[in-house]
């Protein structure tokens, strides 16, 4: 809300050499919207108090339980909270701020493995305070077009949806430390592309067609040495008569990040590309943005849309029961992929 005085917020994990921590950093200051005032950075004390001090954090402290704690008896303390950190931490962090009544603000996907989703899930249910996923693809502009032009069938009735998401960064960058506990099944669950693709490529396919998954079948593959999964082609029936398809592989040689989304219907086809994010195609004709800010950064729209949700505004945002149903999806495949070639219901 313009002229609200910003909202003030932690962070758990993201501390020195972690990537994803800056880029959360980065896009909810460019909001104006936020101030970053506390945080536990790391697991390993000295960093953490390294690391908050670097950023100029008022209050650093060594791990997130004391952070928690002492932030919601401050008058001051923060309302929401970054957690940042390996999904096999997210589900504990989160329940511990989110019963002391502040808002958790998690990168995806929502926890490791499906038991701990459902944990979660139970627990925010009574708590003072709400969870927002930060599937930052979805907070684009164009894919919220996209999906008022399907709703509005303008181009016809729906027939299949088609998501390419591939990277080249285990081909890259395998020794980079988000790769390594990625490919922990300890640590980033059994998922692999899975969850760290997979999600968000789920999750597009749900906001633009407002349909779950019936069912599907999935083939999924990995590098030599690798335990967790790295590419996947999977197939669905949609509750609503589609059918879907989700492409994904993080070793896919010279993609680097390279994002597709093709909505084919009866009357014609709408077409979005992370390469030109506020653009949307419909056949050969090209739809620009009716409002100024499409082109920004996908995680600059998730923050604008957090401070409109926490501020009393709509929810836009993916939360809870979204995250759980983008585990249920991973099991899902897994499960699929393990029987061969058949089809495995889905309960979404």
């Amino acid at each position: 809300m313009s002229g609200a005085p910003p909202i003030r917020i932690g962070m758990v994990g993201g501390g020195n050499g972690a990537a994803i921590g800056g880029v959360h950093r980065l896009a909810a200051r460019r909001t104006g919207r936020f101030d970053l005032l506390a945080g536990a950075l790391s697991s390993t004390p000295a960093k953490a108090r390294a690391s908050g001090t670097a950023l100029g954090l008022a209050r650093v402290y060594d791990d997130y339980q004391t952070m928690a704690h002492a932030e919601a008896a401050l008058a001051n303390g923060i309302q929401a909270v970054i957690i940042v950190t390996p999904p096999h931490l997210h589900g504990e962090i989160a329940q511990t701020f989110l019963t002391r009544g502040i808002h958790v603000i998690c990168d995806k996907p929502l926890t490791a493995t499906l038991a701990q989703a459902e944990r979660l899930e139970k627990a925010a249910q009574d708590a003072p305070a709400q969870l927002i996923l930060t599937h930052n693809y979805s907070a684009y502009p164009m894919i919220d077009q996209m999906r008022q032009r399907l709703a509005a069938g303008e181009i016809g009735a729906l027939q299949r949806v088609e998501v390419t998401f591939l990277q080249d960064i285990l081909l890259r960058h395998p020794d980079r430390p988000q790769m390594q506990w990625r490919g922990d099944p300890a640590r980033g669950g059994p998922g692999g592309v899975l969850a760290d693709l997979g999600t968000h490529a789920l999750q597009l396919l749900r906001d633009v067609t407002g349909d779950e998954v019936a069912q599907l079948r999935a083939r999924l593959g990995n590098l030599p040495g690798r335990v967790v999964p790295d590419t996947a082609q999977v197939e669905m029936q949609l509750t609503g008569g589609a059918s879907g398809h989700l492409h994904l592989s993080q070793a896919a040689a010279g993609s680097g990040t390279d994002l597709h989304l093709r909505a084919i219907a009866d009357k014609g086809t709408l077409v979005w590309s992370l390469a030109a994010p506020d653009r949307l195609w419909r056949g050969g004709e090209l739809i620009v943005p009716d409002r100024p800010g499409a082109e920004l950064n996908g995680f600059v729209h998730v923050y604008q849309a957090i401070a409109d949700q926490l501020s009393g505004g709509e929810c836009r945002m993916p939360v809870v029961p979204d995250g759980v149903a983008g585990m249920r999806f991973v099991g899902a495949c897994l499960s699929a992929a393990r029987q061969g070639a058949g089809w495995v219901a889905w309960p979404g």
